[in-house]
């Protein structure tokens, strides 16, 4: 609302949420060999997200799942052996 004096004005303004255009990896997990039984760690994970406008920033609160959608979480024991290609999803994008 603008005032001056005895006139008063009122302007609606909208305030809108950075939409987020798409996620990458800016650094990987420090630690990316485990044996059977051995424990996640994505420590060092960063993951950065573009909003439209151009910024940029780092985020928490990712999902991270493999291709048959089961989700690993930091600290979780790995008993699968051999590759396991990672995806992490936010804000509706993904990478790998």
């Amino acid at each position: 609302m603008l005032k001056f004096k005895n006139w008063t004005e009122e302007i609606p303004i909208t305030v809108a949420a950075k939409q987020i255009t798409s996620i990458a990896l800016t650094r990987e997990p420090d630690i990316k060999a485990y044996a059977k039984n051995g424990k996640l760690n994505l420590g060092g994970l960063i993951v950065t997200a573009t909003y439209d406008g151009g910024t940029t920033g780092a985020v928490t609160g990712y999902t991270v799942k493999d291709s048959s959608g089961k989700v690993y979480t930091n600290g979780m024991t790995l008993d699968t052996v051999g590759e396991i290609t990672l995806t992490v999803e936010y804000g509706g994008n993904t990478t790998a």
